[in-house]
């Protein structure tokens, strides 16, 4: 949104609170915002690994409704979730809580991230009609479909019986990566046991930066010492490259995080680096 010329004021996921949003924090920077504000929600959030309390996020539409907010659901992670561990779903609260006042709001899900085809312009947008008329307008007339013989393919596998059990083999391996990978951190390399949050959705586990190599609240030399280790870590943040405090839980810690969707063989190597580059706790 920065490049758009839009303000952002980032909201916190503070540990204390259980990596939940606060919902009279986001009313009070939906007042400071005035109007014509758009408030984002990631509810299986990246790259906290939480899912949100459905009261949570209840409260959090209210508060849209009652400023003349409007709702941007990015529903990328709803289907990865931990097994048995049924997700919040934001968008029958969104639908819910809307009707009382209308509000513009659009919902989007990715299908890449569950079906391992990013990049295939596969998904779903979920909006009033005329709000998904303007965008059928808009894609229609600037962009250019080059997945169409994938979108097709994939199309087809939809009805098949395949999508389902392959989600499920998807979480299941999610699970055991977030194990496997929290022990090693913990065991292996000295990481406290509140260094480290596996999370329970999304394709990554987040883990602290070790102080010493935390500079002014920010994970970017630390990145940098393992990318020189021959490992890659995301950002812990989705706001530093804007400019932004790379805080998202508004304390001078910072966060990286490792992508669990790899072959055991390859996580386990990955940490291996970091333990033979003494970047460990």
């Amino acid at each position: 949104m920065a490049p758009l010329d839009y303000r952002l004021l980032p909201y916190g996921l503070r540990p204390a609170r259980g990596r939940q949003p606060d919902a009279a924090e986001l009313a009070s920077l939906l007042d400071r915002a005035g109007r014509g504000s758009l408030l984002v929600l990631n509810p299986q959030h990246d790259p906290a690994g939480t899912d949100w309390a459905a009261g949570t996020v209840r409260s959090i539409a209210g508060a849209a409704v009652t400023h003349r907010a409007a709702v941007l659901l990015d529903d990328a992670y709803y289907a990865v979730h931990a097994p048995g561990e049924p997700p919040t779903n934001a968008l029958r609260i969104l639908l819910e809580e809307t009707w009382r006042g209308a509000i513009p709001w659009l919902a989007t899900r990715t299908l890449g991230k569950q079906f391992h085809c990013n990049g295939w312009g596969i998904g779903a947008l979920t909006a009033p009609p005329a709000t998904l008329a303007g965008l059928a307008r808009v894609t229609q007339e600037r962009s250019y479909g080059c997945a169409l013989p994938l979108q097709a393919a994939m199309a087809a596998w939809l009805r098949t019986d395949e999508p389902e059990a392959f989600v499920d083999r998807l979480r299941c391996a999610y699970a055991v990566a977030r194990r496997q990978v929290a022990m090693r951190l913990r065991d292996g390399l000295g990481f406290p046991a509140d260094a480290v949050y596996p999370g329970t959705c999304t394709a990554y586990l987040r883990f602290r930066v070790p102080p010493r190599f935390a500079r002014d609240g920010s994970e970017a030399h630390y990145r940098r010492l393992c990318l020189t280790a021959g490992d890659l870590p995301g950002a812990g943040s989705m706001t530093g490259s804007y400019g932004l405090p790379d805080r998202p839980d508004d304390s001078a810690e910072a966060y990286v995080r490792l992508f669990l969707g790899q072959p055991a063989a390859v996580r386990d190597e990955a940490l291996d680096r970091l333990a033979r580059a003494g970047l460990g706790w």
